[in-house]
């Protein structure tokens, strides 16, 4: 799943999600890690600069592997 932060932090920033439950990128299997890397992507290439984060254990303020996608739509 892909939608729009509730609390941005640039002009775009979008969360990808996986509909399975996984703690972190530990937790996950490299083919969930994979399409969600593929998808977050695809997006980034709309965007003239952008920033990828994955936080994971203490560092994650939800308890589910996320992705987040920082940036300015061209």
């Amino acid at each position: 799943m892909v939608f729009p932060d509730m609390h941005p932090q640039a002009k775009t920033h979008l969360l990808f999600v996986p509909k399975k439950h996984f703690l972190d990128l530990n937790d996950a299997p490299n083919e969930v890690i994979l399409k969600l890397k593929d998808k977050v992507l695809e997006l980034s290439k709309e965007m003239s600069s952008y920033r990828i984060i994955v936080n994971g254990a203490g560092a994650q303020e939800i308890k589910h592997l996320h992705f987040h996608l920082l940036g300015e739509v061209v």
